[in-house]
């Protein structure tokens, strides 16, 4: 598109004092003259059998019409066109200004479609990099020799004969520890069940670290998942098994009513015997979520950031209703509950179709397959930037729900074998993975000279695992600090 401005706006224009060597590139004054011609100056040829486009003639406003009519006064006057009888012509559409103004522009698309293409070659890669001959510094972009799995197969098969060198890559437990995954999260989003009914299925969570008031530093988090209501119960100290179902008896069971499932968290006070006997004596079933995944109870973790934003903005407890019989009346009426239901059911299954566009299919893993596991949550390995990503391998013992399972971790780890999709990594069946594997036994070392040492009876082994063209089989005995 071409747009011609008026000389008049550059009248007030002001250069900053950093760029007054460029006063002439803003001058109004050379704004009215076309630069000269030059040796370099682009030929604008058309195709042999080519015939100029003609576009069709549009109706215009009257603010357009003016506006239209002062561009072509002020590019005659700089000589940017001129009368002309051709059939040939070209469409005008207006662009807004960020002032509210109109600016017209001229579509020139139709006839570049019939120009003469120029092409111009582009500079080979192997004779830009011999102008860096001498060179002393340089930048090198990742453009070449990328640390890849797929780079450096290419690499070794070019220069050795190694048949399965790309199994043996994909193996490596070294890089499936450190290497950060770069695809959606695994796994579809996994909705609670919604209720037709309120205070029948609840959420309940702590918020610790608060600063103190009137004694109490904890405050016990409940919420209702279908009607959204949510009570906050201060508290001097994270309570007992017995303290939690005292709180939950006098203010919910009492007030509502019995629920018939509870989601928590691992805490002490729901892991316990007495907790799972209390809840397990009024029919009242435990969902039982892990750490560092806020997504199994979302709820209740939405209503801890309320609580987090409103509690220093309150100064006292304002009332909850005037008239407390018509709030009861409300939530009493099966009515609303029938829609507010129907509402709900809507809105997860919006909420998991928006959500599963983000995130990958759930991986199947199959009982004994072997999976690294996230050190994001720290039951395993150890967190830090430089610590792996992932520790294992791992192997998948059974199927909780689609999108949990069970992992068999070392018995010195002391923390729930449960773990979502989203902290399991697959881990490839291959030579590496087999060296690897815990269930082969080190060999039992010999005493030699006054030192341990260890006997291998083959070169075979290894040799298969790195593929050369001669093998060779030999019998000898290792003592520390010896190289293989």
């Amino acid at each position: 598109s071409t747009s011609v401005e008026s000389p008049e706006a550059g009248e007030g224009l002001r250069v900053p004092p950093e760029y007054s060597n460029l006063e002439q590139v803003f001058s109004p004054v050379k704004a009215l003259q076309l630069p000269p011609h030059r040796e370099w100056d682009c030929a604008i040829t058309l195709k042999g059998d080519a015939v100029p486009p003609r576009c069709r003639v549009y109706p215009l406003f009257q603010e357009e019409d003016r506006i239209m009519a002062q561009y072509i006064k002020e590019a005659l006057q700089q000589g940017y066109i001129r009368p002309s009888t051709s059939p040939a012509s070209a469409s005008v559409f207006f662009v807004k200004k960020k002032d509210g103004g109109l600016q017209p522009c001229v579509d020139y698309r139709g006839l570049n479609r019939l120009l003469v293409q120029y092409p111009s070659p582009l500079p080979l890669v192997p004779a830009a990099l011999e102008q860096l001959r001498g060179a002393w510094w340089f930048i090198k972009l990742d453009l070449h020799n990328h640390p890849e799995a797929t780079c450096t197969a290419q690499l070794l098969s070019a220069r050795y004969r190694w048949p399965a060198v790309v199994r043996y890559v994909a193996s490596c437990v070294g890089c499936a520890r450190s290497k950060t995954p770069h695809t959606p999260p695994a796994g579809k989003l996994l909705p609670l069940p919604t209720h037709p009914q309120p205070w029948s299925h609840l959420a309940i969570d702590f918020v610790t670290g608060l600063p103190v008031s009137e004694g109490n530093m904890v405050v016990l988090v409940i919420v209702d998942r279908f009607s959204k209501m949510v009570r906050f119960l201060s508290l001097k100290d994270l309570p007992t098994a017995w303290e939690m179902a005292e709180l939950l008896f006098h203010q919910v069971f009492q007030v509502f009513e019995l629920p018939e499932d509870i989601v928590s968290d691992k805490g002490p006070q729901f892991t316990s015997k007495v907790w799972k006997e209390l809840l397990g004596k009024l029919n009242i079933t435990v969902s039982l979520t892990y750490g560092y995944h806020p997504q199994a109870n979302g709820q209740v973790e939405r209503a801890n950031q309320e609580l987090g934003f409103q509690s220093p903005l309150y100064s006292w407890n304002p009332p909850t209703s005037d008239q407390p019989a018509v709030e009861a009346w409300c939530r009493g009426s099966e009515q609303v509950w029938e829609g507010a239901h129907q509402k709900l059911l809507k809105a997860i299954t919006t909420y998991k179709r928006k959500a599963d566009r983000r995130r990958g299919e759930t991986p199947l893993y199959e009982p004994g397959q072997k999976v690294g596991v996230s050190t994001v949550d720290g039951r395993v390995g150890s967190r830090g930037k430089l610590a792996a990503r992932y520790e294992g391998p791992y192997t998948v013992m059974r199927h909780i729900d689609e999108v949990t399972f069970h992992v068999d971790l070392p018995r010195n780890i002391r923390a729930s074998r449960a773990f979502n999709v989203l902290a399991l990594q697959p881990v490839a069946e291959g030579p590496i993975l087999e060296e690897a594997s815990p269930s082969s036994a080190p060999p039992s070392p010999v005493r030699v000279g006054g030192g341990l040492a260890y006997k291998a009876a083959s070169s075979e082994a290894s040799t298969a695992a790195v593929g050369p063209a001669t093998r060779q089989e030999a019998g000898g005995v290792f003592g520390e600090g010896s190289i293989m």
